[in-house]
């Protein structure tokens, strides 16, 4: 990892298998609260980052299932975009804010966002979800 390898590029060396890296960026309790049916307007998109183009398409198939959009950022060697401090990192993006803010992650800011969004977050972890949301975007949406 201190050589440029992503965590899950890391955890699929390790097991031996191909990683679909998704669910990291959402807040646990929007996954019981926020699932909405295909084509509203508020569903919230993850997103989806690996290199088995066929576990991605189930990942796909099963993400919409349970209610939500998805979108594909790319090999796991790009899955550092999903990281905390990241503008996906439980905001509860739209699958349109999702496209955008893929293509604008800066790497190098990722630590210090971590660290204000966690502190951010703190502050109101014992609040609902749509707080907690709100703390997260404060910080990592900041362009």
């Amino acid at each position: 990892m201190e050589n440029g390898l992503t965590e899950s590029g890391w955890v699929e060396r390790q097991i031996g298998w191909p990683v679909v890296k998704v669910l990291n960026t959402v807040i646990a309790r929007a996954l019981a609260e926020a699932g909405r049916p295909a084509g509203s307007k508020d569903r919230i998109a993850f997103p989806i980052s690996g290199d088995d183009p066929k576990a991605k398409e189930i990942v796909v198939q099963i993400i919409d299932q349970m209610g939500f959009d998805s979108v594909d950022a790319g090999p796991i060697a790009e899955s550092w975009r999903q990281q905390p401090g990241s503008p996906p990192y439980c905001t509860n993006p739209t699958k349109e804010e999702l496209q955008s803010w893929l293509k604008k992650v800066d790497r190098s800011s990722l630590v210090t966002k971590r660290e204000k969004a966690l502190k951010a977050y703190l502050a109101v972890v014992d609040a609902d979800c749509q707080a907690q949301v709100e703390a997260h975007r404060s910080v990592n949406v900041a362009f």
